[in-house]
């Protein structure tokens, strides 16, 4: 039998949570409990770090900061303040504290070691029920923290990446706007100029269908075939024939024709239907209206961008949905390949869709973070700084197994080593530096795929890349 330490015991008497303890317990509780020792701490020291062997621990005057690293910086968890315990999460999951208590102010505390609390534990059914209830609520406020700390991350990122996307298009619709108002300009003052010329209504008619055939061209040409020497070869030789048509400036106006598809052959049948002294006049308006049309493409075309953009933003978060809804998860798939893309570039992607797949009736939004956490994963698999390694490639697949859908994503990268695989779904742990990553994507993930969609997730490995197997059930 142990003896009962009562000058111990009476410092808990200082807080009425544990001066209840005392008076409820018997000879047993009271002997486990005076194992304990009291600590007194000034302002700023600290009464455990992230890293230290558990302890569990009764505060009882005073307030106690829970901090933990992120990064470079320390993040504050929750204040801790009389009659309240902590450690008992870390002894019970046999782990150490995955984060550090400092004195905000003077502290006492009482500390029992692991053999302590379990005596504790075991003899005293009142203290472990109120220790459980403690422990259930503080996991369920863990999870919700660590689920929204690691929503934060992901939102940061995809945040810089979609600014960054967003900034291309938005720059390009105002440099267009920009130019536009001068071609604009330039339209009308040629137009004023080519009014005295007295055109006949064939001469206009031919115009009148240059310029629409040159529209139709650019509003509809395929992807340019025409090399960088192609392309040059036929502003000059255009340029030339300008030049010896005494029209001023041929250099500069030649590669607007060229990029609208007005080839020479056009202006040959132009300088037989429009006199000399008109031709100068006819070529300026003609392509300061091919110009301005053009500008206005390019608004047009980058503002399909941002709205492409911005449909993807709305379908990767399933704005404006019920938290669960029939989802297309090819749909989710392709919206998180177009929020990453400013970090996959460089690297080659491969889909093979079964597009027979039923939709499925999920939280939407969760799986795409489950996407977003492994592709970012293998982003950065295949990246040396923020340049991606020679033949770098992410393939997904779906298919069908059963009465489940599989979602299969494999990169090239160097892999995982394989006394590591078996850790990569535990909370906090990572394989990234220091404040690089924060440990809780794949637990989340597999959070998200197991515990709200009843499904499953694996890993595999080896040098030669890595693939996560995602299994969700259909019905």
């Amino acid at each position: 039998m142990l003896e009962i330490d009562c000058d111990k015991l009476e410092v808990l008497r200082r807080v009425s949570v544990f001066a209840a303890w005392l008076n409820s317990g018997d000879t047993a509780c009271l002997e486990h409990l005076s194992r304990g020792e009291e600590v007194s701490l000034s302002s700023g020291e600290w009464l455990c770090h992230e890293g230290d062997e558990a302890a569990f621990y009764l505060i009882l005057e005073g307030e106690l900061r829970v901090m933990k690293t992120v990064g470079d910086a320390e993040m504050l968890l929750t204040t801790h303040k009389p009659g309240v315990f902590f450690g008992e999460i870390p002894l019970i999951l046999g782990t150490r504290f995955v984060a550090g208590g400092q004195a905000a102010g003077n502290v006492v505390a009482f500390r029992l070691d692991a053999a302590a609390f379990w005596s504790l534990f075991a003899s005293c059914p009142g203290i472990a029920r109120e220790v459980a209830k403690t422990m259930a609520i503080r996991m369920q406020n863990l999870e919700s923290l660590s689920q929204t700390r690691e929503k934060l991350v992901s939102l940061g990122t995809l945040a810089a990446g979609l600014a960054h996307e967003l900034n291309n298009p938005a720059a390009a619709t105002r440099r267009a706007a920009s130019q536009l108002r001068g071609a604009m300009r330039e339209v009308e003052m040629c137009a004023i100029a080519m009014h005295g010329l007295g055109f006949e209504l064939s001469q206009c008619k031919l115009l009148k269908s240059m310029r629409e055939a040159a529209y139709e061209h650019a509003e509809n040409r395929p992807a340019d075939k025409l090399s960088a020497m192609q392309r040059s070869d036929r502003e000059d030789e255009l340029a030339d024939w300008l030049d010896d048509h005494d029209v001023k400036d041929g250099y500069k106006l030649a590669p607007t024709f060229v990029a609208s598809g007005v080839n020479l052959k056009s202006f040959e049948l132009l300088a037989e239907q429009v006199n000399c002294q008109a031709l100068e006049a006819v070529v300026e308006w003609l392509e300061a209206s091919l110009r301005a049309d053009g500008l206005a493409l390019e608004i047009e075309r980058a503002s399909d961008s941002i709205s492409n953009l911005v449909g993807a933003v709305k379908s990767y978060s399933h704005m404006d949905e019920a938290p669960q809804q029939s989802v297309d998860i090819h749909e989710g798939l392709d919206s998180t390949l177009t929020m990453l893309k400013y970090k996959l570039r460089s690297i080659e992607i491969t889909t093979d869709y079964d597009r027979t797949l039923p939709q499925l009736v999920a939280h939407g939004s969760e799986l795409n973070q489950v996407w977003t956490n492994i592709l970012d994963n293998a982003a950065d698999a295949l990246k040396s700084g923020d340049e991606a390694k020679k033949g770098a490639q992410i393939s997904i697949r779906t298919y069908r197994d059963a009465n489940s859908a599989i979602i299969q994503i494999r990169d090239n990268g160097p892999g995982i080593p394989e006394e590591i695989q078996r850790r990569i779904f535990e909370p906090f742990f990572t394989t990234k530096g220091v404040g690089a990553g924060t440990g809780l994507g794949l637990d989340i993930a597999y959070r998200i795929i197991v515990g709200r969609h009843g499904g499953d997730i694996k890993v595999e490995s080896n040098g030669e890349g890595t693939q996560f197997c995602i299994r969700l059930p259909l019905g």
